[in-house]
């Protein structure tokens, strides 16, 4: 069950810093608080940093071994997770660049 929070959990963190950076615009434009949007982003990266260390340990223990099904489902889910969740964490990264080079209220 903890593969889940990396392989759903993951984009769906993305996408709800990128939908909430969004929405958050309009305020921090009018109140010249753009550190609401960056807060928004490192909590989503953050999110996304747990579930790859989940992602990491889980597939470290069931590394190595060659059974024939748990334990290559687990590190199969793993290595998804994982990737799912660099992915993930590499989106909120560019999201975060686009914010910091750009500014929130350019027009």
């Amino acid at each position: 069950m903890a593969h889940w929070f990396a392989i759903v959990g993951s984009p769906l963190v993305m996408l709800t810093a990128l939908s909430a950076g969004y929405a958050l615009v309009p305020w921090a434009c009018a109140h010249q608080r753009h550190g609401v949007i960056d807060l928004v982003m490192v909590i989503a990266l953050a999110v996304i940093l747990v579930a790859l260390g989940v992602e990491w340990g889980t597939m470290r223990r069931a590394g190595g071994r060659r059974a024939t099904t748990v334990a290559d489902r687990d590190e199969f889910l793993s290595r998804i997770g994982i990737a799912l969740s660099v992915l993930s964490a590499l989106g909120i990264v560019a999201q975060w660049t686009t914010r910091l080079a750009l500014g929130p209220c350019v027009s």
